[in-house]
């Protein structure tokens, strides 16, 4: 029974694989979260331009390109910072393990998104329109959102962002990283201290 367990989901990850164009190896796996969560700091892509299909599993983003959304956003001279919308795709696989608990997520970031799971509005975080003069960067810093997914199947994490044009951001002692994406389980007390 396990072993035909085994085989059903490896036919549906290569399923899931065929029709999003994502390759197996290129799905973020998340087997165990560490004490202090886990960065989602590999796997993405990006494309500019905004359409809501891109949203959805089965879109097929094999042609679009790699990013680190870690990196210091004037590293990336690719992505428009005058308030051009733009999406982000991670693929995701969580292991029966690591689903156990409820996973929440944290955001922190340098303009507007809205977050996706499989093709559904989980989070808005802050104004993100097509009218640029309506987009209102916000970092909600730690304040995670919560968030259901199913243990060993494919998922898709997909971001639609923009930068509020005409800012500046002061960076003083950090460098402003696009997007970081932290998973932890939701009785975690991420980012504070132990007394």
């Amino acid at each position: 029974m396990r072993y035909l367990f085994l085989f059903i989901l490896f036919i549906s990850s290569c399923s899931f694989a065929q029709r999003s164009g994502v390759s197996s190896d290129t799905i973020f796996h998340i087997d165990s979260l560490p004490a202090n969560g886990l960065l989602l700091n590999k796997g993405w892509k990006w494309h500019a331009g905004d359409n809501p299909e891109w949203a959805k599993p089965e879109f097929n983003d094999s042609k679009w390109e790699n990013i680190d959304p870690m990196k210091d956003i004037f590293d990336l001279p690719k992505v428009s910072k005058q308030g051009d919308i733009f999406w982000l795709r991670l693929p995701l696989l969580v292991s029966e393990s690591a689903s156990k608990e409820a996973l929440i997520m944290t955001i922190r970031q340098s303009g507007a998104s809205e977050v996706f799971l499989n093709g559904k509005l989980i989070q808005r975080i802050g104004v993100l329109s097509k009218d640029k003069s309506q987009i209102k960067a916000f970092s909600p810093g730690r304040d995670p959102f919560s968030l259901q997914m199913q243990p060993n199947h494919p998922q898709i994490l997909a971001v639609r962002y923009a930068f509020q044009p005409n800012i500046f951001p002061a960076v003083i002692f950090c460098v402003l990283t696009l997007l970081s994406c932290y998973f932890c389980f939701q009785n975690h007390n991420y980012g504070k201290s132990k007394n």
